[in-house]
Formats: structure tokens, C-alpha cells, sequence
């Protein structure tokens, strides 16, 4: 088939307007660990949304069909316009996974304030399965999938989220180097 120029160009400008239209759902996200009472460890999650399309669902420790956190949380939170759609467990074979829907993080945002505590380290989060998964594979904990809108229903992205390791070493003890300099000066 041969295309005349008139063609050509509305071809092209109907390829650049599907182009154009087109959105991606892609985050990316860490845990910080806020606080440990006990062997309780109280966690917040925050998302980046690096695509074009706005991010209604974060799926926190879960893949289609799998929940990857060893124990319950023991407590969830949310940030506000956001609700907690669920903690999910499947079975006895299964972990735990937390499910918060109903939000709006527009492109290029960052939210926190996904809140949960639990008995399980930031090692253990940092860390794979304890299960494998249907192809015998073990995962990430922190394997997560985020939704453009509602779970299912809309495009979805995979991602690991995991803890920022806590300050350790040299820089971990920067703070108290300050207070036992200005300590020093004061004896002076």
C-alpha cells in the first residue's frame, strides 16, 4: 500500500496523539523506622510516584495471590484522603500483606504516613521469603505493587520497598561527638 504525503502526516499526528496520551504507573519507595518498643517496631512508608499517571492503591508486602510478611502487623495507619482496604493473609502457607486504596498521589509526588508496626525487623523486611512463591522462588518482603486506580482494575507497577538502613559507625555517632565537644567548652 502506498501512503500519499496527506496520509503520512495524519498517520504521524495520530501516532504522536496516542503517544502523547499515554500513561505510565511506576513509584518508588522506602521504610523508615520511626520507633522500637520492645520487639515492636513501628514503621512509615513513603512513595515517590516516578510515572504520568496518578497512584490510587499500594499493596505493601504482596504479589497477586501472595503475602509476604511473617507476622500480622499490629497496628496500621494511613495518610489522610487515604483507607486501609485491608490486611491480607491467605492461608497457613501465607504471610501478611497491607493494602491501602482509595487515595490520590498525583505524578512527581511523595506522600508517608503509611503507618504500620510489627514484631518483624527491619532485617526481616529488608530480607527475602520465608515461603517461596508458586515457582519455588523466594522474594523480597518488601516486594509491592502500586495501582494507577482501584487494585485489578487498573495499570499496576511492581516494586521493592526497604528499610533505610539506621545510622551506624562513625556517622551514627556524629551527634554525640557534638555534645561532648560543646560538653568540653563548657568546662573551660
Amino acid at each position: 500500500m502506498k501512503l500519499n504525503s496527506k496520509s503520512a502526516v495524519v498517520l504521524a499526528l495520530a501516532t504522536i496523539s496516542v503517544g502523547a496520551i499515554a500513561q505510565t504507573t511506576s513509584a518508588t519507595g522506602f521504610i523508615t523506622l520511626l520507633s522500637q518498643t520492645g520487639n515492636v517496631y513501628n514503621y512509615d512508608i513513603s512513595i515517590t510516584n516516578t510515572g504520568t499517571s496518578g497512584i490510587g492503591t499500594l499493596w505493601y508486602a504482596w504479589n497477586p495471590g501472595q503475602d509476604y510478611l511473617p507476622t500480622m502487623p499490629t497496628s496500621v495507619g494511613t495518610p489522610a484522603g487515604w483507607t486501609l482496604d485491608g490486611i491480607t493473609h491467605g492461608d497457613s502457607g501465607d504471610g501478611y500483606g497491607i493494602h491501602w486504596g482509595g487515595g490520590t498521589l498525583a505524578s512527581g509526588a511523595t506522600l508517608d504516613g503509611f503507618l504500620f508496626s510489627s514484631t518483624d525487623s527491619p532485617a526481616v523486611l529488608g530480607g527475602f521469603t520465608t515461603v517461596p512463591d508458586y515457582n519455588g522462588q523466594q522474594q523480597p518482603v518488601g516486594d509491592t505493587f502500586v495501582y494507577a486506580g482501584d487494585a485489578f482494575v487498573s495499570a499496576s507497577y511492581d516494586l521493592v520497598i526497604n528499610p533505610v538502613p539506621a545510622p551506624s559507625g562513625f556517622f551514627g555517632l556524629l551527634p554525640f561527638a557534638g555534645i561532648a565537644i560543646l560538653a568540653a567548652r563548657r568546662r573551660r
